[in-house]
């Protein structure tokens, strides 16, 4: 599926690019595509009320709470379970605590081959179905359309007789 942003600034899926509708909008640009009113647009939005504030960005309230937080520098901003578990890394020392953080890595480095591997295993399994059915419809096909012809004169004829 295509996904695409139209110059409206509305978001749409598929596979036909979005139409524009200015009627009952008084000449403000809609985006139809997907059910769009006078106000489902930042542009339409915009020329409505050009001097409103912008609408808030979804990631705003992710951008408010940008600062310090829960760390080995800032342990007052911890609750008891992260200053624990703080604690135990920090008495391990840096040669031992990299170790470990070399082991998750090695594990994830290995998840992450293993998941490409049997991709790519699957990827040629759908490949080969793909070329299996492609062969099957190409040899069923070249009589069917006939037969079908055939078979529904037969059953037209054989349901005229029934009536009689």
């Amino acid at each position: 599926m295509q996904r695409g942003a139209h110059h409206c600034g509305c978001v749409w899926y598929g596979t036909a690019t979005p139409t524009l509708s200015s009627e009952a909008t008084n000449g403000m640009p809609v985006c139809r595509s997907r059910g769009g009113t006078p106000s489902s647009s930042p542009l339409a939005r915009s020329l409505a009320n050009p001097h409103a504030p912008p609408a808030a960005h979804p990631y705003s309230r992710a951008a408010q709470n940008l600062g310090p937080s829960c760390g080995p520098d800032n342990l007052d901003l911890c609750n008891d379970d992260q200053k624990a578990e703080i604690e135990k890394f920090s008495t391990l020392g840096a040669e031992e605590l990299q170790k470990l953080v070399d082991e998750k890595q090695e594990a994830i480095d290995g998840a992450e081959t293993t998941f490409k591997a049997e991709l790519e295993a699957l990827q040629k399994r759908y490949e080969e179905l793909v070329k299996e059915k492609e062969a099957s419809i190409e040899a069923a096909s070249p009589d069917l359309r006939t037969m079908r012809t055939v078979l529904g004169s037969l059953t037209k004829g054989a349901d005229a007789k029934d009536e009689l």
